[in-house]
């Protein structure tokens, strides 16, 4: 295959790849976010509703505008409540960022990003959750869930295994699309440098043909001017050489560009099961994540209750009670009076 040709053959499926990531793959990947950031935040408010750690007094005031990776530093053990508390929201919030704030796309995933998520993804490890793990946030974890795992409030126990459960299938799910994706920014930035240097006419190609060891020295050399800040990856630099110029470049042509054939990222789709099983707990979990929200509205419903029934508190109202309560008649039940909007006519009624 002429230089030319392998060129516009290797760009074109470039970047028909690219866009299947961005059209198939990467909503794919905000969704498995979604799913770990529900699990994790469920999680969450099994441990502030039996107070194992405290809410954090900050966390609306925390703005996050990037992938932020909580520390996995050392603590005292006297430390670990407020510590693993902080951390564990701190991870909550960096996942409800990327579903609801970051942009899933090639050109917003390079390398170095991806290494951050890689990071964030393994700030506890959710697939060996245990005390004697010499990761500080996997143990403090695992310190926090044994009162809860070995008590006998069974809801809690199911609901965490649960959410651990969904974790998991959310972390397979999202390493395999970041290591798949991680391949193809490694060919991509390739492409950048065969479009940018070995294009230009500044890059002595027949130089480089004759001596390949010194073809990485040309390119060394032009790539500070050219790719401005971006890393220098030498390895993927001698991948470039050895297809451009090596002895069995027609070989290694050839696999790149099956390699990055749309067609291998895809898998042969199999006849879906419906597994009721799954809807149940999709139900469940659902649910379980409307809890805060009932929380909040429950005492303001109270409070109301309150104001509405103390309105008849005077002495002909308790000495009603008082006879009704002698002669055993039951009292009436409290009803409220509230305006609704009727959505056809938008006129206000009493109900």
């Amino acid at each position: 295959m002429e230089d030319k040709e392998f060129s516009a053959a290797l760009y074109q499926a470039a970047e028909e790849r690219k866009n299947w990531y961005d059209t198939s793959e990467l909503p794919k990947l905000r969704d498995d976010y979604k799913g770990f950031q529900d699990s994790v935040s469920r999680i969450l408010n099994v441990f502030l509703k039996k107070k194992l750690i405290n809410e954090d007094p900050y966390k609306q005031e925390k703005k996050i505008s990037d992938i932020q990776v909580p520390p996995e530093t050392p603590y005292a053990e006297g430390d670990r409540t407020m510590v693993i508390g902080t951390r564990l929201s701190d991870f909550e919030s960096s996942l409800d960022f990327l579903y609801s704030y970051y942009k899933f796309s090639v050109n917003n995933l390079p390398l170095e990003q991806i290494k951050k998520l890689v990071a964030l993804n393994g700030c506890f490890n959710w697939a060996n959750i245990s005390i004697l793990s010499d990761k500080p946030n996997t143990k403090g974890l695992a310190e926090l869930l044994q009162p809860i795992t070995q008590g006998s409030d069974t809801l809690s126990v199911s609901m965490i295994n649960d959410s651990i459960s969904q974790i998991k299938k959310c972390l397979d799910s999202i390493t395999g699309v970041l290591k798949n994706l991680t391949d193809f920014q490694k060919e991509y930035y390739k492409i950048e440098i065969r479009k940018k240097i070995l294009s230009t006419p500044a890059f002595d190609r027949a130089k480089a043909a004759e001596n390949p060891g010194a073809a990485v020295q040309q390119i060394r050399k032009m790539f500070p001017g050219i790719m401005g800040k971006k890393n220098f990856y030498p390895e993927l630099i001698e991948e470039i050489i050895h297809e451009e110029f090596g002895p069995n470049s027609r070989e290694l042509r050839t696999k790149l560009l099956e390699k990055l054939s749309v067609s291998a990222g895809k898998t042969e789709k199999k006849e879906q099961q419906i597994d009721l099983k799954e809807f149940l707990l999709d139900g469940i979990r659902t649910i379980a994540s409307t809890a805060p929200q009932y929380e909040q509205i429950l005492p303001k419903l109270e409070e109301n209750k309150n104001i509405l029934k103390n309105q008849n508190s005077g002495f002909m109202y308790k000495l009603h009670i008082m006879l009704c309560k002698a002669f055993h008649i039951e009292e009436k039940e409290l009803e409220y009076t509230i305006m609704v909007m009727d959505p056809i006519t938008q006129l206000q009624k009493s109900k």
